[in-house]
């Protein structure tokens, strides 16, 4: 099995959240955003950001977000704006994946699917138990609250505090004391 595959070669591979979902097979590929079809007969279509894809396990693709943040986020009908992607987040995703898998943009490199959703990795940056922290309360580097650990992705938390979310990337989380997350921004 290739430690990598072009982008070309991805047509008609099935794609998987990070939860282990099915999100259909990849359709078409752009330079900004994999399509991902659903379905037989009323098919759901993904428009998934391409630095959200971890990898290639020799059958996947694996996306990094669970199956309802991409129903959530990039179900749609239509193909997206490029510009729809420019977040704070999704550049500080972007940068770091450059950062660790330079080209990127021509091959998607390999990913292990074998570990159970939850589990650390070597992927993770911090050794925590991932698993045990949703629901649990994130602090600030000067101890201020931030809200609680709505979900858990491969690079980052999602925080919720009331109608606001974040994102924060593992990261920037400098351990767990079992009661609490400490962020160190």
């Amino acid at each position: 099995m290739a430690d990598i595959i072009s982008w070309d070669k991805a047509i008609d591979r099935k794609v998987k959240s990070s939860d282990n979902k099915d999100l259909g097979e990849v359709d078409s590929i752009t330079k900004d955003y994999i399509q991902a079809k659903e379905g037989t007969i009323s098919k759901n279509n993904y428009y998934i950001p391409k630095y959200y894809l971890q990898g290639y396990d020799g059958d996947n693709l694996w996306v990094s977000l669970i199956k309802d943040e991409v129903k959530a986020r990039f179900e749609r009908r239509d193909p997206p704006d490029p510009s729809e992607f420019e977040t704070p987040e999704y550049s500080q995703r972007k940068s770091a994946v450059i950062q660790q898998y330079p080209d990127f943009a021509n091959t998607i490199p390999m990913h292990s699917s074998s570990t159970p959703a939850g589990t650390t990795t070597s992927q993770d940056m911090v050794g925590l138990p991932w698993e045990k922290v949703i629901d649990k309360k994130v602090k600030s580097s000067d101890n201020q609250d931030i809200g609680k650990v709505e979900s858990i992705s491969t690079y980052y938390t999602e925080v919720k505090d009331g109608r606001n979310h974040y994102y924060v990337a593992k990261h920037h989380i400098q351990g767990f004391d079992g009661h609490h997350l400490h962020a160190s921004e």
